[in-house]
């Protein structure tokens, strides 16, 4: 993940909470989205992954933490940082 979306200890934590609920992902699909606003350090992807979440999510300030019935749809944006690339955005929609 890109400094942007883990800048702090706080966001670490947040992000490592939310994955560490999910007990198994599936990336089912890759498609270029939004091509017109690439650039050579960012590039988004609409992802459709089938995902399965811990019970123990059901509590959860969003429930489960937004993962629902499968499919799941995610738009994801990844920049080059240091030469590597990094997702700088995790959304439900673009």
């Amino acid at each position: 993940m890109s400094k942007q979306m883990t800048g702090d200890d706080s966001a670490k934590q947040i992000w490592g909470v939310q994955f560490n609920v999910i007990k198994s992902i599936n990336i089912l699909k890759v498609e270029p989205s939004m091509q017109e606003n690439w650039s050579d350090s960012s590039h988004t992807y609409k992802i459709t992954l089938e995902a399965y979440v811990s019970s123990d999510a059901a509590n959860a300030p969003i429930p489960y933490y937004g993962w629902g019935d499968n499919p799941n749809i995610r738009w994801v944006e990844l920049v080059k940082e240091d030469g590597l690339w990094k997702i700088n955005n995790l959304a439900t929609g673009p």
